[in-house]
């Protein structure tokens, strides 16, 4: 099942899943989920999809 981090993550830290009411710094983003899973999976990364079909 797919995650939906920056709505949750949004509503976490500014207290609304709006994505205008956010910026988000896709680079650290990316490094640490890459990080994060490299972590728990003990694996290297393979490949990585992005899909973000979210209205700004």
């Amino acid at each position: 099942m797919p995650v939906s981090f920056l709505p949750s993550g949004g509503t976490q830290v500014a207290g609304t899943f709006l994505r205008s009411a956010f910026r988000v710094d896709y680079e650290k983003l990316v490094q640490g989920i890459l990080a994060c899973t490299a972590e728990h999976s003990g694996l290297d990364v393979l490949r990585t999809y992005w899909y973000d079909a979210s209205k700004a």
